[in-house]
């Protein structure tokens, strides 16, 4: 199972800094989980999921509520840096649980593959890390940009350039789809009371049944839906031969 790092919550990464290497190695290690609050929902998924996003020692987050942008129609939008371009490139990724894989912008014309990706990821002003992911795979391919859109015209040109402006004109540089948020336990807050839109990341969801259940929660336990095959390569076998990449299952369907 790959793993993930999840800082205690006294950590000062909270505050807006990742620590060193040597305090990394003292880090509490966990397996990757899922679960959701939205607002007020928890949707928990019992046992191990598979295949995730996140390798061995992939990931460090401080387990604590991350801001996060809402912008044009309420889209959420995470501020990060690519930090295997040089120079560094921030930019930002946009929180999409629909997208069973994950996204990358790269224009480059070749064929459509799977590469791993860094990044780090930012409060909304940039100047403060809050996580970091290392060799998380997703798929190379050109994002359209938020400001071509709002300079091509039409019906969506308006709210385009809403979310141009919300980005600070900043690039789109990924999507975080399935692929990625099946390897944590996300808890993201969109309640009048939270103020501004949060995602937490933790490494499992670690309240039980009985005490969400006693929390007045409504515990849902559901089956994961999708998974598929890509034209696109994927990660390359022990032999370094790249096969079409096969996704899991990401999805939860809930009917009222």
């Amino acid at each position: 199972m790959r793993k993930s790092r999840v800082w205690p919550r006294n950590s000062s990464v909270g505050r807006g800094w990742v620590p060193s290497q040597d305090q990394a190695a003292r880090a509490r290690t966990g397996r990757c989980g899922f679960g959701v609050v939205w607002p007020v929902l928890i949707l928990g998924l019992a046992g191990a999921l598979g295949v995730s996003a996140c390798g061995e020692d992939c990931c460090t987050v401080d387990g604590e509520p991350i801001l996060v942008q809402a912008a044009g129609d309420g889209a959420l939008w995470l501020r990060m840096r690519d930090t295997k371009s040089q120079p560094p490139t921030d930019g930002w990724a946009l929180v999409d649980t629909s997208a069973p894989v994950n996204l990358w912008h790269d224009p480059r014309s070749r064929p459509p593959q799977l590469d791993p990706r860094s990044f780090d990821v930012l409060t909304p002003d940039g100047t403060a890390v809050r996580g970091r992911f290392q060799d998380i795979w997703a798929l190379g391919t050109a994002l359209t940009q938020p400001q071509a859109l709002a300079a091509e015209g039409g019906p969506g040109a308006a709210v385009a350039a809403k979310v141009a402006q919300d980005l600070q004109g900043l690039p789109v540089l990924a999507v975080l789809g399935g692929e990625f948020w099946r390897g944590f336990a996300p808890i993201l807050d969109r309640t009048p009371d939270a103020g501004a839109p949060t995602l937490t990341l933790w490494d499992q969801q670690p309240a039980s049944t009985g005490f969400l259940d006693t929390s007045q929660y409504a515990v849902l336990e559901l089956d994961l839906f999708g998974g598929g095959q890509l034209s696109a390569k994927g990660q390359p076998d022990v032999f370094g031969l790249r096969g079409p990449h096969q996704f899991p299952g990401s999805q939860l369907v809930v009917r009222g």
